[in-house]
C-alpha cells in the first residue's frame, strides 16, 4: 500500500480528483489523504471521491497544530496554504501510526506511468526531494529553489521526522510568497533539508516534470508509453494550466517551448484536459460554481476580490505596492500571455482592448528603426512589452520598467526580458525613444514634477495614457478605490495639463479616448490618453 497526501481548495478540487484518477490507473493499492481547505471541496470529495481518497478537514489539523493556526491571520491565503506543506504529513503520521512512508504531492500533478520504479530508487532514504532540473535558459529561477515542492517523500523514522519537524518549524516561523534572503515560501527550505542525514534526491528524470524544463527535453512515444529523454514519464506537474472558456488547452508552456511536439500535445496536454473536463462536468451537476479557469499555485483573483470586499482601508504606505494588488497583477499578466497565444480579444474588457490597440498606434510611429528604447513609468510587470513584441517581433526593444519593490520582485519572475528599476532618478538618468506612462501620472505625489521628469527623459515622444481629467474644478487629490484599497489619486484639470506639457516643450500629436466622460461631484470626468511630441 502506498500512501500519498495533498491539499486543495475549491479552485483545485477538480485537479485533485484528476490526480486521484491517474493514481487509480497507474499505481498499485494506495490511499490519498486529501486535506480539503474549504467546505465546498470537502463536499465534492465526499460526493465524487473513490474509496482510495481519505478526506480531511482543515479545522482538524488546526486543532491539532495550534502554532499553525496562530499564523493564519498574519498571512495571505496562499501563504497559509504553503505553511501547511510540512504540517499535513506531520498530522497524518500522528493520527495513523501504521504509516511508515508518506509522499506529499501537489494536487496539479498527473501520473502517466507506474511510480514503483521511483519508490524502489528511493527506498533507502528517510526523506526524498524532487529537483527542478531547470532548463539552461531558465536557470535564473534557481533563486526560487533548486527543489520543487510538488513531490516530497517522508518516512516515519528518526531522521525523517527530524527533517519534517525542522521544516514545519521554519514554515511556522516564516512562509511568505516572496523572495527574502535565502527564503521563498515553503520551497527554499528544501535546500537545507537536502543536506540532512538520510535525505535523498530523486534521480529519475520522469518525476515532477514541469514547464521549467520542457524546452530542453525530448518527448517520444514507445509502445504507447510516454518517454522523456528515453525514460518513462512518471508524472507531469501542470502548473499554470487551465481550460479557457472554449475548453481549449491553455498553459504557459508555449512561452518556454515555442513549438511543443504533437506527441507532447496529444499524449500529455490533451489527456489531462479531457480528464479535467469530464470531472468538471460531473461536479457541476451539484456544484455549478466550480470551474477550471486560471488555476495556479498562487492566490486566485477571486480570492483577492473576496478579501477586498471586507477590507476597504487605505493601502497605507505601500500604496500600489500592496501585496494583494501585486498578486492580482500576477493573474493579469497570465491572462495577457494567454490572450496573446490565442485569437481571442486582447484584454478582459472593450476598454482594455482599446488601450492595447492605442499603444500599437503609438508604437508604430516610434518604430522607425531596427532598435528602440522605451521607458514604461509605473508599468506593473511590463506587459506592454509583450504586445510590442507581438506587433513587431523583429524589432529590438530595450525596455525599462520603473516600478515599486514588490512589483519588481514578481515582475522579474514573469517578464524576464525587460529591465526593472525602482529609482526615479535612475530611470530618468538617460533618454529613450518613447517614454510611456499608462494610468500612473495621476498617482504621483506631484504630477507636475513627474511630467517634467518624463519630458526630460524622452528624445521625441511622450505618451501619457489613461489619465483622468476634469474641466471645471482645479486639479485636486481624491481617494480612489483600486483593487479594494483606497489610494490617493489626482484629478487633473484639463487646462492645467495642457499648460504643463506646453511649458515643458511638447505639443499634442494625438488625443485618444480611454472611457466616455462621466458626471461626478467634481464635474465632468474624462478618461483620455495623449501622444505628445517634443519640439525641436
Amino acid at each position: 500500500m502506498r500512501y500519498y497526501c495533498t491539499y486543495f481548495d475549491k479552485n483545485y478540487v477538480v485537479r485533485a480528483l484528476a490526480l486521484s484518477s491517474s493514481l487509480e490507473l497507474y499505481s498499485g493499492p494506495f490511499k490519498l489523504f486529501a486535506l480539503c481547505l474549504d467546505s465546498e471541496s470537502y463536499q465534492i470529495i465526499l460526493q465524487y471521491g473513490t474509496a482510495s481518497i481519505v478526506p480531511l478537514k482543515l479545522e482538524d489539523i488546526e486543532k491539532y497544530d495550534k502554532s499553525l493556526f496562530k499564523t493564519k491571520n498574519s498571512r495571505t491565503k496562499i501563504e497559509y496554504y504553503f505553511t501547511l506543506t510540512p504540517c499535513l504529513p506531520r498530522f497524518i503520521f500522528s493520527k495513523f501510526d501504521d504509516i511508515n512512508q508518506l509522499t506529499y504531492l501537489d494536487s496539479d500533478l498527473y501520473f502517466f506511468s507506474n511510480p514503483e520504479p521511483v519508490f524502489k530508487e528511493i527506498e533507502a532514504y528517510s526523506a526524498v526531494l524532487s529537483p527542478h532540473n531547470f532548463a539552461p535558459d531558465n536557470i535564473e529561477n534557481t533563486c526560487y529553489g533548486r527543489y520543487n515542492v510538488g513531490w516530497i517523500t517522508w518516512k516515519n523514522t528518526t531522521y525523517g521526522l527530524d527533517a519534517l519537524n525542522w521544516y514545519r518549524e521554519k514554515c511556522i516561523e516564516w512562509c511568505y510568497d516572496r523572495l527574502e534572503g535565502d527564503k521563498f515560501a515553503d520551497q527554499k527550505y528544501l535546500e537545507q533539508i537536502s543536506l540532512m542525514p538520510e535525505v535523498g534526491v530523486i534521480d529519475h528524470t520522469g518525476v515532477n516534470v514541469g514547464e521549467w524544463r520542457c524546452n530542453y527535453s525530448n518527448f517520444s512515444l514507445k509502445n504507447q508509453q510516454i518517454l522523456i529523454d528515453d525514460v518513462p514519464l512518471v508524472c507531469y506537474h501542470f502548473q499554470q494550466f487551465w481550460l479557457n472558456d472554449e475548453n481549449h488547452v491553455d498553459t504557459i508552456i508555449p512561452t518556454r517551448q515555442s513549438a511543443p511536439s504533437s506527441i507532447f500535445i496529444k499524449n500529455i496536454f490533451e489527456p489531462y484536459a479531457i480528464t479535467l473536463s469530464n470531472i468538471l462536468t460531473q461536479v457541476n451537476q451539484l456544484f455549478p460554481r466550480i470551474n477550471l479557469k486560471k488555476g495556479t499555485r498562487s492566490l486566485e483573483s477571486e480570492e483577492i476580490n473576496e478579501s477586498s470586499k471586507t477590507n476597504n482601508s487605505s493601502a497605507g504606505p505601500l500604496g500600489w505596492d500592496d501585496l494583494s494588488i501585486v498578486l492580482s497583477r500576477v493573474e493579469q499578466i497570465k491572462e495577457i500571455k494567454g490572450s496573446l497565444q490565442s485569437h481571442l480579444p486582447l484584454g478582459k474588457t472593450k476598454a482594455d482592448h482599446h488601450n492595447f490597440i492605442t499603444f500599437g498606434y503609438v508604437l508604430g510611429l516610434v518604430a522607425t528603426k531596427d532598435k528602440i528604447s522605451i521607458l514604461d513609468w509605473g508599468g506593473a510587470f511590463g506587459h506592454y512589452y509583450l504586445y510590442a513584441k507581438r506587433l513587431f517581433p523583429n524589432l529590438q526593444i530595450e525596455y525599462t520598467c520603473k516600478e515599486l519593490p514588490n512589483t519588481i520582485n514578481y515582475g522579474k519572475q514573469y517578464n524576464k526580458e525587460i529591465r526593472f528599476i525602482k529609482s526615479d532618478k535612475e530611470a530618468v538618468s538617460k533618454t529613450y525613444d518613447l517614454v510611456f506612462a499608462s494610468s500612473s501620472l495621476q498617482y504621483s505625489d506631484d504630477w507636475q514634477k513627474t511630467l517634467h521628469q518624463l519630458g526630460t527623459a524622452t528624445k521625441s515622444y511622450l505618451f501619457i495614457a489613461r489619465v483622468h481629467l476634469i474641466t471645471k474644478e482645479i486639479s485636486q487629490k481624491v481617494a480612489e478605490e483600486a483593487y479594494g484599497k483606497n489610494i490617493n489619486s489626482w484629478l487633473i484639470n484639463r487646462t492645467e495639463f495642457y499648460q504643463e506639457f506646453t511649458k515643458n516643450g511638447f505639443i499634442k500629436s494625438q488625443e485618444f479616448y480611454t472611457f466616455e466622460s462621466v458626471n461626478t461631484k467634481f464635474g465632468e470626468l474624462e478618461g483620455r490618453s495623449f501622444l505628445l511630441e517634443k519640439l525641436a
